[in-house]
């Protein structure tokens, strides 16, 4: 029974670090887009 406890918390925590690498930076989109255009018009 502990094996199996222990297993659960493996697979768990490693789905769960894979997750958050795959989500990358916790920045919206809109955000980004709106900086870079901000810093492209202020450069014509």
């Amino acid at each position: 029974m502990k094996n199996l406890l222990k297993l659960i918390m493996i697979v768990s925590f490693t789905l769960t670090l894979i997750a958050c690498g795959r989500m990358g930076d916790l920045v919206p989109d809109t955000d980004t887009q709106a900086a870079s255009e901000n810093a492209t018009s202020s450069t014509d």
